[in-house]
Formats: structure tokens, C-alpha cells, sequence
């Protein structure tokens, strides 16, 4: 079975969008006729992330790293395994609270992590720099293993604070990690309709 989404640059009145409450019915489940959305009732019970092995760790000290993973904000060590624990932790965070009736797993697959090197985060112009986090996300029946929602690219780009900024939030105790992690909750609970 094929799944084909469509995205433009603006919705119509009546589209469906990801971050809406309602998901398409994907396969025909249910009592509703293919393609009508039903309201979501997830309970997360599972958050499965995955940080392939293909992935390319960069650790040069430069303006911008080439390459898939860029952390340095747990010092040396496993670029992937940190990644994974961040993302991990973040989006089990982000659906603690969800107490639909239907159990589900998130299966969760890191394509692209950019966080900042040390270059880039103490000495770039204010503005000039980005967090560019990039995944795909499936919602499965944590019973079954049905697809419920099948994979599909998700993610963000937020401003990354440097040079001055990167110093104030230091001093405040705010990090790459948490600046992260609360754009990945914030993310992870639009995809699924959540409020609040």
C-alpha cells in the first residue's frame, strides 16, 4: 500500500495538516471509510530512536562541520549514543502526560543533528546560526505493531544564540541540550495533537 502526502506552501480551509488533532485514517481501520480523519487517542507506551551507524560524526572545530552529527556539548564519547539519550529523553518527556485509549510506539530516526561546534558557538555573529534537527517518526500499535501512522520527515531549525547570547545563556544555565530538548517537545507534540 502506498501513502502519498502533500505539502504547499500555505493550507486551504478544510486540509489536514500534520500538526492537526486529527490524522488521516491510513489503511482503512476502523468503522470509518478510508481517508476520513479520526480523532487521535494515543497513550505513548514506547519511544524507540534510532541514530544510524551511516550517520557521519563531524569533530572538526569549524564554523560549519561537514557532516550529519554535530555535538559537542557532552564532551568526548559516542557523538550517536549522546544523541540518541538527548532525543530519547526529550520525547518520552514530551509524552509522559498523553492518556489516550490506544497504546502506541514511537519508532524514531535521527537524520540530522546539528547542534554547534565550539567555533560556531563562541565566536559567530548573533543570528547567523542554526540548530537543524532532522528525523522521521511512526506511530505503531504498541500491541499489534500495526501502522498507524507511517513514517514521515519531521524536525526544526531554531536560532542557536552565540557569541554574547551563547555566554548569557551559560551563565543562566541554559544549554544547547535544553534549548533542544524543549524545540524537540514542543515538535513532538504538534506531530501528535497534543494541547498544552
Amino acid at each position: 500500500m502506498t501513502v502519498a502526502f502533500g505539502l504547499g506552501a500555505c493550507a486551504q480551509v478544510g486540509d489536514v495538516t500534520r500538526a492537526s488533532p486529527l490524522m488521516p485514517l491510513i489503511g482503512g481501520a476502523g468503522d470509518a471509510p478510508a481517508g476520513v480523519a479520526l480523532p487521535r487517542d494515543y497513550k505513548v507506551v514506547a519511544v524507540e530512536v534510532a541514530v544510524p551507524a551511516s550517520l557521519v560524526v563531524a569533530e572538526d572545530n569549524s564554523y560549519k562541520p561537514r557532516g550529519d552529527i554535530v555535538w559537542r556539548e557532552d564532551g568526548p564519547g559516542d557523538r550517536r549514543a549522546q544523541v540518541d539519550g538527548l532525543v530519547t529523553d526529550a520525547l518520552r518527556g514530551a509524552v509522559a502526560d498523553l492518556n489516550g485509549a490506544r497504546k502506541v510506539r514511537l519508532e524514531v530516526v535521527v537524520t540530522r543533528f546539528h547542534a554547534l561546534s565550539e567555533k560556531a558557538r563562541f565566536s559567530a555573529p548573533s543570528g547567523l546560526a542554526t540548530h537543524d534537527i532532522q528525523m522521521t517518526m511512526a506511530v505503531l500499535d504498541a500491541a499489534t505493531g500495526e501502522v498507524i501512522e507511517a513514517a514521515r520527515p519531521v524536525g526544526f531549525k531554531i536560532d542557536a544564540h552565540t557569541s554574547e547570547d551563547a555566554i548569557a545563556d551559560m551563565a543562566r544555565g541554559i544549554t544547547q541540550r535544553s534549548r533542544i530538548s524543549e524545540a524537540l517537545v514542543g515538535m513532538v507534540r504538534r506531530e501528535l495533537g497534543a494541547t498544552g
